[in-house]
């Protein structure tokens, strides 16, 4: 660090390491500092307490809905996302994807701006979709009740994006959801996916 003050850490992201002053012997000046792990360099990036916008997705239980999906397990219903929205770095926030009715659940692809997204309602009805932009959804899949289904232990429980696409364990069988969409079974046996293939 260039300075004397004491840092705490309160973020590791792509951008570099996020630091804030927490100096004890006097008042701690407000800011979030980033220092670049690569050449040491810091800057101030926030004037308060909170990091600068980043891109992220935003599950959001949209008003106009009548018919939300709930989850109970906290043993309190509690409504689900039916709407998904993106944040860019300036803090503007898009609709990507509405479905009335439907839990929406996504995995973000690596380095990518297109979204995985298993739609779900009720205990019987699933779809997935690929989501390329605002309002941009190609369904890819799905089945209702007893309806014979390749997918039927394809869920979103446990996901990991590399460069291939996602990685998804059912119960008796891992897939790969690739960039265009292709649903690939890998392997007839289920299985968590940890770190990435080369």
């Amino acid at each position: 660090m260039p300075d004397h003050r004491e840092y705490g850490v309160v973020d590791f992201t792509t951008s570099g390491v996020h630091v804030v002053a927490v100096g004890q012997d006097e008042t701690p000046e407000a800011g979030v500092w980033t220092l670049n792990p690569d050449t040491g360099a810091v800057s101030k990036t926030s004037d308060g307490y909170y990091q600068p916008p980043v891109e992220e997705w935003i599950g959001v239980v949209d008003p106009r809905d009548p018919n939300h999906q709930f989850s109970r397990a906290t043993g309190v219903p509690v409504a689900q996302p039916d709407r998904i929205d993106r944040r860019d770095p300036s803090g503007n926030t898009t609709t990507w994807m509405y479905r009335p009715g439907w839990w929406l659940y996504w995995f973000a692809f690596e380095n990518s701006p297109l979204l995985l997204v298993q739609a779900s309602r009720g205990v019987n009805d699933y779809e997935y979709w690929l989501v390329s932009g605002p309002g941009q959804s190609t369904r890819l899949a799905g089945y209702s009740g007893a309806d014979l289904s390749p997918y039927r232990d394809l869920v979103f429980t446990s996901g990991l994006a590399d460069d291939h696409g996602i990685w998804f364990s059912g119960s008796a069988s891992i897939y790969l959801v690739r960039r265009d969409g292709s649903i690939l079974l890998v392997a007839g046996y289920g299985g968590v996916p940890a770190g990435g293939c080369a």
